[in-house]
């Protein structure tokens, strides 16, 4: 019997009006999965710059988002880390970042976070990960992430979050 070869990761990076029916469930169950409430996600999936699904064949194995995140949420996320001025160099958010569980540890991340980087070039971005997910910090730092500011304490559970940043945004002409 012949060996089956590993399929090769694919991504597929779309804006959200872009999506069909049911494509936003993958969102969802990663937002939910990291602890957002329900409530208002998929309006908020909606609102997203980008949507970053990763395959292999036809098997759905993780998503990420270029997020537009509202600013009173954002300033809240600057101000925790102490760093409200940097707030404006960095209007775009990498997050739902989800991984499916059998998928782990095989550079998955690594592919979802080059892709975001990619649908979002000229743009400063900003991320945040528990303090303690130090792997997974290296991985954002490969793509240009770096800690701004102190980290604080989580609305969505007992751990410290640490926020990450791109280089700030580039006025047009640089």
């Amino acid at each position: 019997m012949p060996k089956l070869m590993p399929q090769t990761p694919t991504i597929l990076v779309k804006e959200p009006h872009e999506v069909p029916e049911g494509g936003l469930a993958p969102f969802i169950h990663a937002g939910t999965e990291i602890g957002v409430e329900p409530e208002r996600l998929e309006q908020r999936i909606r609102r997203a710059h980008r949507l970053i699904y990763l395959f292999t064949g036809e098997r759905l194995i993780g998503v990420a988002a270029i997020k537009l995140p509202a600013p009173a949420y954002r300033q809240s996320i600057f101000d925790r880390a102490g760093v409200r001025e940097c707030m404006d160099a960095h209007p775009l958010e990498f997050g739902w970042l989800f991984v499916v569980a059998s998928e782990r540890g095989k550079g998955h991340a690594d592919r979802l976070i080059a892709a975001g980087r990619e649908a979002a070039p000229d743009w400063g971005l900003f991320a945040t990960v528990r303090t303690e997910a130090r792997s997974l910090q290296q991985v954002f730092s490969h793509h240009g992430f770096q800690p701004l500011g102190t980290s604080y304490a989580s609305q969505l559970g007992d751990h410290q979050l640490s926020l990450l940043a791109t280089a700030p945004l580039r006025a047009k002409g640089d």
